[in-house]
């Protein structure tokens, strides 16, 4: 490392590990370890990256990956707000990692609550029924139990 200080320590509780090499002591890395390679020589820079992005036969193939939508930062924000006020809502634990994490997106308390009912509509974002709510409600945190309610519109009830 020359004259600069390598350095590396834990973060909460063990779980993430910053790695660093700065002059002034400055950390370059932090996140959660992915990967961990050891070798028994030196490897130049350009080896190790050889090696980080060579193919190993484990890759998925594109028919299997799933290709998300690009969103505005905004929609991105008001998207977490509103499964934070169902998970309140619904008096479902919040994960520590949200809390620990949870002003990553900026403050998440600045963006606006979702108006109206907090369960919308999957297809078009209208209201749900009070009966469909309830029911939601009734089976939010049931491990055994999946289903997709739509609005009476969406249903084709009114066609």
């Amino acid at each position: 490392a020359g004259t600069e200080e390598v350095s590396s320590k834990s973060m909460t509780n063990g779980r993430d590990l910053i790695i660093g090499s700065s002059p002034r002591g400055y950390f370059r890395y932090g996140g959660i370890l992915d990967e961990l390679s050891i070798y028994d020589n030196v490897l130049t820079q350009n080896e190790i990256r050889q090696n980080f992005s060579a193919k190993k036969g484990l890759e998925i193939s594109e028919e299997f990956q799933y290709h998300f939508e690009s969103v505005e930062f905004s929609e991105y924000q008001r998207l977490i707000r509103h499964g934070y006020d169902i998970a309140k809502g619904a008096k479902i634990e919040i994960p520590w990692e949200f809390n620990y994490w949870r002003n990553i997106v900026g403050n998440i308390d600045e963006v606006p609550e979702t108006e109206g009912s907090l369960y919308k509509c999957p297809k078009c974002a209208g209201e749900l029924p009070q009966v469909a709510v309830d029911l939601i409600k009734q089976h939010a945190q049931s491990d055994d139990m999946q289903f997709y309610i739509v609005c009476r519109k969406c249903s084709g009830e009114f066609d």
